[in-house]
């Protein structure tokens, strides 16, 4: 396998709690979680019911992502972005906390994450290198480029 899965089975984690009044960070404003990109490979989000959760466009505008009660919210992350040398794309995405009286409920949500053994070398695809398309980056361990992706979100 060159895929490696991180789960805690059973365990839901709590991306938003509920307001109890009008909290509003002066930085942040009423953005409760931004993540620049997703340096692993691929995340499955299941539970992602409660509105909030948002992604950005390359125009740089953000948009809600409203899934069907029961579906699965798929996040090409950074890893997946540079196998295919661009030709999936790693997005920026944020939980917005509501404004109206959904404020008061918690949001919760099941990440998967997918990422590669930290061993395997991650290079462009044959298939997505050629004319027409960027010069792809170099090869480099998963493990190396995670730790690197995690340093630059500053997550480490």
């Amino acid at each position: 396998g060159r895929l490696q899965r991180q789960c805690e089975p059973g365990k839901r984690r709590h991306l938003s709690p509920p307001e109890t009044g009008g909290i509003h960070h002066p930085l942040r404003g009423n953005v409760a979680l931004l993540r620049p990109h997703d340096p692993r490979t691929i995340t499955l989000l299941l539970g992602a019911e409660e509105p909030g959760l948002q992604v950005q466009t390359r125009r740089g505008e953000w948009l809600p992502v409203n899934p069907a009660p029961g579906s699965m919210v798929v996040n090409v992350g950074d890893m997946l972005q540079r196998l295919t040398n661009g030709t999936l794309r790693s997005t920026s995405h944020r939980v917005i906390n509501p404004k109206s009286d959904r404020a008061r409920h918690a949001r919760y949500s099941m990440p998967f994450f997918l990422h590669f053994n930290p061993d395997f070398p991650i290079a462009a695809l044959p298939s997505c290198v050629g004319p027409g398309k960027p010069e792809p980056l170099p090869p480099i361990l998963a493990e190396e480029y995670l730790q690197e992706r995690l340093r630059e979100i500053k997550l480490k």
